[in-house]
């Protein structure tokens, strides 16, 4: 392998950078960046309520919607929160937690 790939199939390839890291063969820098991406889609956001009233005081990891339909013109207000992606390449591909990745990239 030659530098930092454009996408990180397997964990192997993550850990082949760490040790070119190591080893002053590629970037430390360049490296937290590439890796640092993959944490981009740790979590989405989902909706948790439907139809709130106009008065709801969200919570600090909430936030408030508001949709409306095109064609009659009513609105509906809904709650999104956030939650784990289980989906997440860095999940399904790789195999690692973001506590895992987050670790390597402290270790850098």
């Amino acid at each position: 392998m030659r530098g930092i790939p454009k996408q990180f199939n397997t964990a192997q390839d993550i850990e082949n950078c760490v040790a070119m890291a190591e080893t002053g063969d590629i970037d430390r820098d360049d490296l937290k960046s590439a890796l640092a991406v993959l944490l981009g889609d740790e979590t989405v956001r989902e909706v948790s309520q439907y139809g709130v009233a106009d008065d709801y005081v969200p919570a600090p990891n909430e936030t408030v919607i508001v949709e409306r339909d095109m064609v009659t013109g009513d609105s509906a207000r809904n709650v999104l929160v956030e939650v784990d992606n289980l989906n997440s390449r860095l999940r399904l591909v790789l195999g690692m937690t973001p506590a895992e990745l987050r670790t390597i990239i402290g270790g850098l």
